[in-house]
Formats: C-alpha cells, structure tokens, sequence
C-alpha cells in the first residue's frame, strides 16, 4: 500500500467514525420500559439560571423516549440527581434500572457512583472517547431543548436567568407531544395514560389569576403577573428585572478551561512615590577595657632580662662585639 492510498483510507475512517448515525424506529416487541437509561451533562452555560443553576442533566427512557431533566449548580451533584431519578421510578412506576448508557464523562467514573450501580445491579454502559453520537439519544434531546428555550426566551419579555423555567417546561412539552422513534406520545408509554394538553399555556405572557380571598369592590383576579411553570408558578412583574431583556437570546456553552493558570509577577514599582531613604545614625560605645594590673607569672623571674642600660656590658651591634676585649668570649 503507498502513501496515497493508506492516506485515503486514513481519511475514510475519520468520517466513519464522525458521522452521524441515522435513528431507527422503536417497535415496542419483547422491550420494555425503564430497561435502558440514556443520560447526559449540558453546561454550563454563560448566563445562570435562577437559583445560580449552569448545568442541568437528562435522563431518558430508551423504549418509551420519556425524559427527566434536572437543573444543577455544579456537576458532582450528577450522582445526587440519578439517585433522584432511580428512587421516583422505583417508587411511582415500581421499575428498576438495567442499563445505565452515558458518555465517558468524569461525573459517571466516580468512585461512589460506580459502586452504588454495583450494589443495585445496573450495567454502566460507557460510550468510546471523543463519539458523542454513540450517545445520539441523550445528544438530540440536549439539542432539542436548548432550541426549544432559545424560542421561548425570544418570544418573551422575560430576563436570560429564567431559561431554568423554560428548560423544565420545555421538557414537559416533549414528553406530552409526538415523536418520530415511536408510534404513540411518550407520556402515553411511560404511564399507560393519554396526555391532556389542554391546560397547555403560552409560557412567559401577562396573566391573570384569581384571588382566593377577594372583597366585593375589588377586581376577582390579581394582574401583573407572568406564568413560568407548567404546574402554575406566577410570579409578580414588579420582581421581574426587564434590564436585561432582550429579543436574541445567546445561550450557550462555556468551554471549561482545564489548564494551568499562569501567575504574572507584581510589579509594585507603578504609581509608588519615591520616598528619601532615612539612614539612622548608629552610636557606637567604647569598649569596656579592664583596670586589673598584670603582674608578671612567678615562672618567669629567672629568665627576666632588665632593661636598664647602665649595668648592661653587651655590645649593641656585630662589630662592637669582635672589636672588644671580650671578643673571644663571642
């Protein structure tokens, strides 16, 4: 094989495996719901939902298509969230989880996370590295519901922050509605019951509700209020920071940076006075000497020479020596 030809195989298996996998129809045959898991992590996001939420995470039924969303401050709290999600299908719809299908992500390799699906007997399926469309369930319903908020944020006058209220309405919306992977609505799968869609609103409008406590002058319905939640959340429009509204919605995906920070050395030498340096005078004190009068050792008074001059016979120099009458004697 030449260069040319490994290099057009090489390429060929770059878009085998960057392609997109093609959906196929669920049939409903010998498969039953709560089996097959798919979930997924999305975030975090630029702008924080109320309540300092930037992450939220899907879980989603393989068979009916039936999804759950949670919104999350930080993505360690991911293990906190399926414990959630296992405990209210196991107590409302008495299922158990077998498969447990997720990207290679580091909030599902966790040391408790693995263990507690050891301990309830549910298979971890791993996608490989780098192929979220292994994990094309959990990556189209992502998809879909940040589309989903964009148009609602847009269609109203409502702060960026409230995207949290659209993503849960957002999801209640595509479990109550048709899709194409399976023949009947999820909703209608996952509880054995036909959806009503006729409490339906238009999420984020001016609304009135009626007082519960009213007087007989007064109007029966409070105004100024905005409904955010399919199960009848109003808030007051005095609360509501129409700041910062506006029509082009930007959510999106923060990139995490997972490098080094690189620390600048301060330099403190800007905008600072030089000052005249002060040099203090040092007094330097005299040595203490002692006054004890030195006498002589005893030792040494037999080998004493005196210094008087007068009684001393030796000659000073070489020469008075051998010139003097003892000379012979030196």
């Amino acid at each position: 094989m030449n260069e040319d030809q490994s290099y057009h195989c090489y390429y060929r298996l770059l878009l085998l495996l960057k392609s997109t996998f093609a959906g196929a129809v669920v049939t409903t045959a010998g498969v039953r719901s709560c089996q097959i898991i798919h979930t997924d992590v999305c975030g975090p996001f630029s702008h924080e939902a109320r309540g300092g939420y930037r992450y939220f995470i899907t879980f989603t039924d393989d068979f009916s298509r039936y999804g759950y969303v949670y919104l999350m401050r930080h993505k360690f709290e991911a293990f906190e969230k399926f414990k959630k999600f296992q405990n209210e299908v196991h107590n409302q719809l008495d299922r158990k989880i077998k498969f447990l299908r997720s990207a290679r992500g580091g909030e599902y390799l966790s040391q408790e996370f693995d263990s507690h699906l050891r301990e309830c007997g549910i298979v971890s399926q791993l996608t490989p590295p780098y192929t979220p469309q292994m994990n094309g369930v959990s990556e189209r319903r992502n998809r879909t519901l940040l589309n989903m908020v964009r148009s609602m944020m847009c269609r109203s006058t409502l702060p960026v922050s409230f995207w949290g209220h659209a993503l849960e309405t957002a999801a209640h919306i595509l479990n109550k509605g048709s899709t194409k992977s399976i023949e009947k609505t999820p909703y209608e799968i996952w509880t054995g019951k036909k959806p009503k869609l006729s409490f339906l609103k238009i999420w984020g409008y001016e609304v009135y509700v009626k007082r519960t406590v009213s007087e007989k002058l007064k109007p029966s319905s409070s105004e100024n209020k905005v409904f955010v939640a399919r199960n009848g959340k109003f808030l007051e429009e005095k609360f509501l920071n129409h700041e910062n509204t506006r029509n082009d919605v930007e959510l999106q995906i923060v990139e995490e940076d997972t490098s080094l920070p690189t620390i600048e050395p301060v330099t403190q030498q800007e905008n600072v006075e030089t000052q005249p340096e002060t040099v203090e005078e040092v007094q330097t004190q005299d040595l203490r000497r002692s006054t004890r009068v030195r006498q002589e050792p005893d030792r040494y008074l037999g080998f004493l020479v005196s210094q008087d001059d007068g009684d001393l016979n030796e000659p000073t120099s070489y020469g008075e020596a051998v010139s003097g009458s003892e000379s012979e004697q030196w």
